[in-house]
């Protein structure tokens, strides 16, 4: 080995100077789905943009939780463009018309400078995109690049709980309809119990499945139907009973919102503290 000259750059698009990066989609519906007529055009109305954060200090594990960097309408042909904080783990949701994540990818990121696109959502990679012009491509990027202190999280303790003291406790209470939901974290510990045994065999699904709002009972419940897709393997399930009255008249769509989000975003009971704050 021997000392050489610095080169004077590099042969990639990347400026350390730029804090940002892009990334872009051609078309949301190109997947690897079995049947392309699971989604359909249309389906998709916006995308979720989520910041993965590193856990406590010491620990290991997946990136939770999660803050949301933004949201925004995808593009008639299903392309988007995003500008995103540069070396930073994001995943980005697809989204139907009550907020659900239709699909979530693994974690990506972007250099500086870098654009970094893909075909469509989960699409085969070995697949040649069609030889057309992305709505998206004809403007500027969207930027979601707000400081940290301005990404907003989702978790029970700040954001669920006064929602179900407010409207859901008085009915699922010691003597009403389960889950019972009072107690702040023993609801949240309810919510998310491990599946148990049901009469006649097999197991009984918990009420949420963390970072699947769609395939969750307990949003089955508040919105009176399965909301799980095709590709699920919970689409077969029958919704015995729809929301009680008091639900139906009470909680708002923001209210389902926010329950939505926190399912999505991990069902996470306290995010300052998973964040070591």
């Amino acid at each position: 080995m021997a000392p050489r000259t610095e080169p004077d750059g590099r042969s990639s698009v990347v400026t350390e100077e730029d804090p940002h990066g892009t990334l872009y989609c051609l078309n949301v519906y190109v997947s690897d789905l079995a049947q392309r007529s699971w989604v359909p055009p249309g389906t998709v109305k916006r995308l979720r943009v989520l910041e993965g954060i590193p856990q406590k200090a010491g620990e290991t594990g997946p990136l939770i939780p999660r803050r949301i960097l933004g949201e925004i309408p995808v593009e008639e042909d299903g392309s988007f463009s995003i500008d995103v904080p540069a070396n930073t783990p994001v995943e980005l949701q697809i989204l139907d018309a009550d907020g659900m994540a239709l699909r979530s990818c693994g974690w990506i990121w972007a250099r500086n400078h870098e654009p970094r696109g893909c075909i469509g959502c989960h699409e085969d990679g070995e697949l040649a995109p069609e030889n057309r012009f992305a709505q998206a491509m004809n403007r500027p990027s969207i930027p979601l690049t707000l400081p940290p202190r301005r990404r907003r999280t989702v978790d029970f303790r700040r954001d669920v709980v006064p929602i179900i003291a407010r409207q859901c406790a008085p009915c699922h209470d010691e003597d009403g309809a389960p889950p019972r939901l009072d107690g702040g974290l023993r609801a949240c510990q309810r919510l998310l119990a491990a599946d148990a045994p049901a009469a006649g065999g097999g197991s009984r699904r918990r009420f949420v499945h963390p970072g699947q709002a769609r395939t969750s009972p307990f949003v089955w419940h508040l919105f009176g139907r399965n909301t799980s897709r095709p590709w699920d393997e919970t689409a077969g399930i029958r919704l015995k009973e729809g929301p009680t009255p008091c639900e139906a008249r009470r909680l708002s769509d923001d209210d389902k919102r926010t329950f939505v989000e926190w399912v999505d975003l991990g069902a996470l009971w306290d995010t300052a503290a998973a964040q070591g704050e």
